[in-house]
């Protein structure tokens, strides 16, 4: 049985950015980084930019005469921006890393110096799996595991063609076949 993690031979799709670790007999870690600007990100940034400057207009006015409207919208506009400013960074700086290992499959996101990190035992993973169409948050197909009845959604900047090679090797590395 002969796999590109035994013989450190990188098999994987062409043009891919992703990095793949292996850490011992039955582990990898796999960093996806980010996907840069596309259509949608570009779209986001320039209403984000529309947005602030609403909201600029709105703060001016507030401060020569305050109202309660103002006050709320203000708020919550500015909520808004924070969410969408995330959305406009995470797909240009964010990194997503996988660690996969007989016992968890652990997903770290990061984005400067902010972390967030989930662990998934093994033991309650009922499928990896490659979701199709509209069960995913963005209506393409999606890499994911169905932890406790739910899918969580794995390697957001993956092409199709990487989600489906991680979806290989996730599966060797779980079934213990990543070699010595």
């Amino acid at each position: 049985m002969t796999d590109w993690l035994r013989w450190g031979i990188e098999m994987k799709p062409a043009g891919s950015r992703i990095i793949v670790k292996k850490l011992g007999r039955d582990a990898v870690i796999i960093e996806i980084p980010p996907r840069g600007i596309g259509t949608d990100t570009l779209f986001l940034g320039l209403w984000l930019f529309g947005w602030c400057a609403g909201l600029v207009f709105a703060l001016i006015e507030f401060v020569r005469q305050p109202q309660i409207f103002l006050l709320i919208w203000l708020v919550g506009g500015g909520f808004a921006a924070i969410m969408a400013l995330y959305l406009f960074l995470w797909p240009i700086f964010g990194r997503e890393f996988l660690g996969v290992g007989k016992n968890a499959i652990v997903q770290v996101k990061r984005i400067f110096g902010i972390v967030r990190k989930r662990a998934f035992e093994i033991d309650d993973v009922d499928e990896l799996t490659i979701v199709r169409g509209p069960a995913t948050f963005r209506g393409a197909d999606q890499l994911a595991i169905r932890y406790r009845g739910k899918y969580v959604e794995l390697a957001h900047f993956a092409s199709d063609d990487e989600r489906r090679w991680l979806l290989e090797e996730m599966e060797k590395v779980l079934e213990g076949d990543i070699g010595s």
